[in-house]
């Protein structure tokens, strides 16, 4: 009988918005035993300073309904919501955490240039439509 690896690690970026759905958020962590979730305003989007500070202050909600919600599943979460770009910040999160696996929310042609980053750094990637 063959033994499949289950990640223990995922990192879970925050692209659509809507990474918040229960459902997604199941099958995202999965078997892991934490989840990583990472929300990053990159510094050239051209937003102005109090734009950027709203958008922060918008997305704790949103982080605090996912964190609520895989603490619900019984799992271990670490959220990190910063600023940067996702080329340089996601390779080093996902070091520090020792991520096995991104698992990223495809929603129509959302995140297409963040999931085409992701895909450069050689972590499996596992992308769930919704």
């Amino acid at each position: 009988m063959g033994c499949t690896h289950l990640p223990n690690v995922v990192l879970i970026p925050v692209l659509t918005g809507k990474e918040n759905d229960k459902s997604f958020l199941l099958a995202a962590a999965g078997q892991s035993s934490l989840a990583v979730v990472v929300y990053l305003i990159d510094q050239a989007s051209g937003m102005t300073g109090n734009e950027m500070s709203r958008e922060l202050e918008e997305k704790e909600a949103l982080l605090d309904e996912i964190d609520e919600t895989l603490h619900g599943y019984g799992k271990r979460v670490k959220i990190y919501n910063e600023w940067g770009k996702w080329k340089e910040k996601i390779p080093v999160i996902a070091k520090r955490e020792e991520v096995d696996e991104l698992v990223v929310m495809k929603r129509g042609k959302m995140a297409e240039s963040e999931i085409e980053i992701l895909k450069e750094l050689g972590i499996p990637l596992k992308l769930i439509g919704y």
